[in-house]
């Protein structure tokens, strides 16, 4: 036979693990399934150590297609030309851009997300990363009784993974199996006239290396709306905390009300205060957060009467949902129009240059202080109806005490 499929070429790569890593032994099993009488008409030793190696350097047993005309229309001209157009008008749509410039929008998305890497050797990167995996699983497969779960725990090991469900599936390893056994080779990306296989992995270092110099730093950040109501007036005030801390618990929470409310009010003889927020439980209505709001932080602001209140489910934006929107929408045009925010700092100096809000940042410090205020206080209760409530109440006239209501009611004094 002078042409070898995927399925034959899997068949010898999965004898010669099972057996061994004996070429010998692959071969003869070889010709004993697919019934060739003489070991001179089946594939020799050499072809099957190459297909082994071709399967774990690069995924696949295939040979490698003659390379085609390239598909990518992302020229130094183009990228500089789509460039031009945002720097132009941060604000014009992506359609807009591939529309006027005749470039695909998918290419117009690489240019604005990727600035430090070319999209070859991003795709060189990625496809790698996925292939090495791929052969590991199934390596580990072959060479463990054709026990799936055996290959994960193998893989888990290999890796330094110490929770299974941070390995892949039992069904991805199994779906990866079966589709080696039949086309011979992993990833979609080996296979048809235009596509190649990765040849080598020389570049990898270097993107590798790209990545580590430009880290990306995410930002949390809390705004909120204050409405301050004096005799006959209302004042409205638009602030936000930002912090490198990705945190978003109730601890979280009471250093962002903390940090703002005690600059903003703590000095303007306010005695009543009414929060309004939406309703996820890991962060507003649970026990931890309505201790330190109804404990620390209204005492710490000098409040009489207090009350949180959590708007319906799927209803809708608030006035703090407009303040953190015209935040993103503030980074997002320092980016589009060719800058870039690689980390906090950044971000801190660009809101404060580009923003009229107010700005306060939060520190480690006051959430771990919030964590040892809740170890002082010892083993709280569990508060029966909180995550169903719309409304909790608090008065300093009997301050142990919170009440809970279905519906939000206010008492205008």
């Amino acid at each position: 036979m002078s042409h070898w499929s995927g399925a034959h070429r899997s068949f010898a790569v999965e004898q010669y693990l099972k057996n061994g890593e004996s070429l010998v032994r692959a071969r003869r099993t070889f010709c004993t399934h697919f019934n060739i009488r003489r070991l001179s008409d089946g594939p020799s030793t050499q072809l099957i150590w190459s297909w082994v190696q071709r399967f774990r350097q690069e995924g696949t047993t295939l040979n490698r297609a003659p390379p085609g005309p390239s598909t990518s229309v992302a020229t130094p001209e183009r990228v500089s030309e789509v460039q031009n157009e945002i720097i132009r008008n941060p604000r014009k749509s992506i359609r807009k851009i591939a529309a006027s410039t005749g470039i695909k929008k998918s290419t117009v998305q690489w240019v604005q997300k990727l600035k430090w890497v070319t999209k070859e050797e991003y795709e060189i990167y990625r496809v790698t990363v996925e292939q090495s995996l791929g052969n590991a699983a199934v390596e580990a497969y072959f060479c463990n009784e054709f026990s799936l779960r055996k290959a994960q725990r193998k893989f888990c090991n290999r890796y330094e993974i110490r929770r299974l469900s941070d390995a892949p599936s039992v069904q991805l390893i199994k779906s990866w199996v079966e589709k080696f056994r039949v086309t011979g080779c992993l990833l979609n990306h080996s296979i048809g006239p235009r596509s190649r296989p990765v040849r080598s992995i020389e570049n990898i270092d270097r993107v590798a290396a790209a990545v580590a110099e430009h880290p990306r730093r995410s930002v949390r950040k809390h705004a909120a709306s204050l409405n301050l109501h004096r005799s006959s007036e209302i004042e409205s005030i638009s602030f936000s905390s930002v912090s490198p801390c990705l945190r978003h618990d109730a601890f979280a929470v009471f250093a962002h009300l903390k940090v703002a409310l005690v600059h903003m009010i703590n000095h303007q003889q306010i005695k009543v205060l009414h929060i309004v927020s939406d309703g996820p439980s890991s962060q507003y209505k649970n026990k931890n957060n309505i201790y330190l709001f109804t404990q620390h932080l209204v005492h710490i602001l000098g409040i009489t009467e207090a009350t949180w209140n959590v708007t319906e489910r799927s209803h809708g934006k608030g006035p703090a949902d407009r303040v953190g929107a015209a935040i993103k929408e503030t980074a997002n045009k320092y980016v589009l129009g060719g800058n870039d925010i690689p980390d906090y700092s950044t971000f801190l100096q660009v809101f404060k240059s580009k923003s009229n809000d107010l700005l306060y940042e939060e520190c480690q410090s006051e959430i771990e202080s919030a964590e040892e205020l809740l170890k002082t206080a010892g083993q709280l209760k569990i508060i029966p109806g909180v995550k169903n409530c719309h409304q909790i109440t608090w008065n300093r006239q009997d301050p142990r005490t919170v009440h809970l209501r279905d519906l939000t009611q206010f008492v205008l004094h």
